[in-house]
Parts: C-alpha cells; sequence; structure tokens
C-alpha cells in the first residue's frame, strides 16, 4: 500500500500560474459559494450575473474544475462496515475477527473504506515552501544545541524531554534537516443520540517554532476511524501510519527543497511524542486492570479506591 510514497507527488494546487490567471474569476465564484453556503440554483443565477467575466459557464463545471485544480493524497484502507478492525495485517481476510461482518458487499468491492492521508506528500509540501522549510532547520539548530547539553534547567519545549534527547544521543537525528513530529489520538462521539464514534490521528509537525507549528497547514488529519461502534483494534487502523514512519527514519531519497536550496534531498522525520487522553492512552499503551491502588483503612477492610478500570475509563 506503501510501496513508493514519492510516486504520490506533492500535496496542494496543481494550477500552473497562467492557468490560475484564466480561471481566476471562477475561482473566485467557487470559494464564495463554498464559504456562504449556497445552493445551486443560486450559484447559476450568480454566474450568468457575471457575463463575460466567467469561463465556465454552469456550477458543475466550477466545481469540476475547483476538485481538478487541488491534489490531496489519499489511499483507501478497507475496514468493517461495523467499525471495529482494518484489514491491514491480513489481505486475504474476508471477515471481521470481531463481528463477522464481511469485508466485501459484492464481489472485490469493499463494503467500507477510510482514507489515510500519508504524512510524506505533505512533509514534501510544506519543504518547497521558503519559509517553512527555513523555519525548520533554523528551529531544529537550537532543538539539536539545547539535546547537546548535558544538564537542563528548566523545560522550555520538546526538544528538552528525554526522547528527543536520546534519540540525538543514539545518533539517530543528526542533520538539522531531519524533521520530527508528534502524534495525538482521541475519541469523540459524532451524534450522541446515534453513538457514532470515531478516533481521529492527527500528526502535528513539531520542527517549527510554537507560533508557526499551530496553523493548519502544520497539523495533518492522518485518519478518522469510521465507527459508526466502538473500536476494537485500533493498531490495525494506525499500521498504515507506523509503515510510513519507517520509510520515514529509514529516509525516503530523491525529495526536493525549494529553489534556491539543494535538489535530490533525502528526507528523514521521526516521531518523538504521542499524545493522548487517559482513555486513549490505555488503548495505545494496551494497559490492564486498575490504573492506581486500594487504601486499606485501620481495620483491614478496603475503602476508597483510587482509580478506574479500562472498561469503567470508556
Amino acid at each position: 500500500m506503501l510501496h513508493d510514497l514519492l510516486r504520490l507527488g506533492v500535496n496542494g494546487a496543481c494550477l500552473s500560474l497562467e492557468h490560475f490567471r484564466w480561471a481566476i474569476d471562477d475561482i473566485v465564484e467557487f470559494v464564495f459559494a463554498a464559504h456562504h453556503n449556497l445552493r445551486r440554483s443560486t450559484v447559476s443565477d450568480f454566474l450568468k450575473l457575471r457575463g463575460g467575466y466567467r469561463r465556465l459557464q454552469t456550477p458543475a463545471r466550477v466545481a469540476t474544475f475547483a476538485r481538478s485544480s487541488v491534489n490531496l493524497v489519499a489511499l483507501d484502507v478497507s475496514c468493517c462496515r461495523n467499525g471495529c478492525m482494518a484489514f491491514t495485517t491480513d489481505d486475504d481476510a474476508v471477515t471481521c475477527v470481531h463481528c463477522n461482518a464481511r469485508r466485501f458487499k459484492n464481489g472485490s468491492v469493499p463494503s467500507m473504506v477510510v482514507p489515510y492521508w500519508p504524512i510524506t506528500p505533505w512533509l514534501r509540501m510544506m519543504l518547497l515552501d521558503p519559509e517553512l522549510s527555513v523555519a525548520m532547520r533554523d528551529y531544529m539548530v537550537i532543538a539539536r544545541q539545547r539535546a547537546a547539553e548535558e544538564d537542563v534547567a528548566s523545560y522550555s519545549d520538546w526538544y528538552d524531554g528525554a526522547s528527543f534527547r536520546k534519540m540525538v544521543k543514539d545518533g539517530l537525528i543528526v542533520s538539522n534537516a531531519d524533521i520530527v513530529f508528534g502524534v495525538a489520538l482521541d475519541g469523540f462521539d459524532s451524534w450522541r443520540q446515534t453513538g457514532c464514534k470515531g478516533w481521529p490521528v492527527v500528526v502535528t509537525v513539531l520542527s517549527l517554532p510554537p507560533e508557526m507549528r499551530t496553523k493548519t497547514v502544520c497539523m495533518l488529519p492522518v485518519m478518522i476511524t469510521p465507527g459508526p461502534g466502538e473500536l476494537i483494534d485500533l493498531d490495525s487502523f494506525l499500521r498504515p501510519l507506523l509503515v510510513e514512519l519507517h520509510s520515514l527514519a529509514a529516509g525516503v531519497a530523491g525529495v526536493s527543497i525549494y529553489e534556491g536550496e539543494e535538489h535530490g534531498h533525502t528526507l528523514r522525520a521521526f516521531c518523538v511524542q504521542v499524545t493522548t487522553d487517559m482513555p486513549a492512552g490505555q488503548t495505545v499503551t494496551r494497559m490492564t486492570g486498575h490504573a492506581g491502588y486500594t487504601h486499606p483503612t485501620a481495620s483491614g477492610h478496603s475503602t476508597a479506591r483510587f482509580g478506574r478500570k479500562r472498561d469503567d475509563c470508556r
């Protein structure tokens, strides 16, 4: 599924500057209609009023043009229609091992698929941007200098953590061009009255100053589990991400950086932290049993219990 990540191209706009100028009026119309949630009939009337300024005559053509102008790489992952698991560990599986739901509805058509948005094309897009590319390198210089210090008086950012310092010490991170990021997981109820549940998995580029890494372009939702029920096998949904993390740690060759910098760069990226709430953390780390202890009284009976079972945390 992720054999050759370079062939996926770069996320972002696919328009040349000349084509953008040719259709700029239609692009503005599409953004305006989407922003104000205009109906198709309203957009059609609006196009007629524009007269000779428009290039595309109908709302359908405007929408098709907008979709073809942006490249957002996504890989389809087959999963159980009840949201129990993804079929990423056994390509020959035909039923869910948890609820026996059929994987295919007819022939080889999956009953349900969820998109996985890979990290590599996203990072390639960021490296082509002069501001982001320079900022990532400059911040990595600070991070590596901080990690080289023997004693840290205060915790300033992720680079003061034990994980990053150990990665630098062990020789995993050796260049200012290396990228680090964090992964965040959390469960949510889409509609409480229906009980639909999902888990978003979000990757954040940490190799940027705090005021930049919180921008939308620096935070990528790589997958959202489909529901409608509580997932059972989270690892099966995370497998595409883990495969890609392994590829990025080994290095992806032939990546270009913005004009004026070197070409044929080898992209290397590492995950230094995973952020979750308590239930998600217990699921990811596969904790079982009590998350606390029982305090006995003087009489020997247990009267206070701190912590809850894993099932209770759900």
